[in-house]
């Protein structure tokens, strides 16, 4: 079961609160409708720029609250969610709301009172707020870190990012006639984008094609500069060969060893 069956299974059982972390907001809610999508389940998005507004067709059959309304202050919102149906408002029964970057706005008592008073009410019928970030901004607020239910969706699998570069080099081989695509360059482009998101993965795919084929030194930089973005991690450039370091040469030999066998490591990680 993978993260978004997942979330559509934590609806189904009317899990009040879920925080998924993913790289791509914008493809997990593309994904998170297609989980939901032969379940008759309403599904809403917000952002603090857009405002909410009815994603599928369910949603659209059950507007709640008027396109667009809510942006800027979630509180309005999450007010809204709960409102008394009877008098045309709140969240209709088996639906979820996601809520882009809800946690940049954790900081504030009433809006996480506001996401606490959900938990009862969407509890009784199948509503689910899905509060979906790259990250989550500071720390869970104390008042939820009990009811929050917390899902992380992984990078990209290797077959996904060999498809990705597979893509791109099928549009560059129409565009380029000499194009290059040897097995050991794609092995080898597939290694720079591993642990991107599939969307810069992608990107950078197409920017780093040359007429004659892929510049690999394009796509490392890249790496390069979003593992960099990490605090403490950085990626030697120093191109330096075993015969350029002097002693160590029992761990010269088990690194050799190593990298010769069935599984050599991709990567040699340093910790200093």
């Amino acid at each position: 079961m993978d993260v978004f069956q997942q979330i559509e299974a934590a609806n189904r059982c009317s899990t009040p609160l879920v925080y998924l972390v993913t790289p791509d907001p914008m493809e997990a809610m593309r994904k998170v409708g297609e989980a939901v999508k032969s379940k008759g389940t309403a599904l809403y998005a917000w952002d603090a720029v857009r405002g909410c507004r009815a994603v599928n067709p369910k949603a659209k059959a059950k507007i709640w609250i008027e396109p667009g309304e809510a942006s800027g202050d979630p509180l309005s919102l999450l007010l809204g969610a709960i409102a008394d149906p009877q008098q045309g408002g709140g969240l209709p029964a088996k639906s979820i709301l996601i809520a882009q970057n809800l946690s940049r706005h954790w900081d504030n008592a009433l809006t996480t009172q506001a996401i606490w008073n959900l938990r009862d009410e969407f509890k009784k019928n199948s509503r689910t707020l899905l509060m979906i970030g790259p990250s989550i901004i500071g720390s869970v607020p104390e008042e939820l870190k009990d009811d929050l239910i917390v899902l992380e969706e992984e990078l990209p699998s290797e077959e996904v990012i060999t498809a990705i570069i597979d893509d791109a080099a099928e549009t560059a081989k129409v565009e380029f006639k000499q194009f290059l695509y040897p097995d050991e360059t794609r092995k080898r482009a597939v290694s720079a984008l591993r642990g991107l998101a599939a969307f810069p993965a992608e990107q950078v795919s197409f920017m780093a094609i040359r007429e004659a084929g892929f510049d690999l030194e394009a796509l490392w930089e890249h790496k390069r500069v979003a593992m960099e973005r990490t605090p403490g991690i950085s990626l030697a450039r120093a191109k330096v060969k075993y015969a350029d370091v002097g002693g160590c040469e029992a761990i010269k030999a088990a690194f050799r060893r190593r990298c010769a066998g069935p599984q050599p490591p991709s990567g040699i990680g340093r910790i200093d």
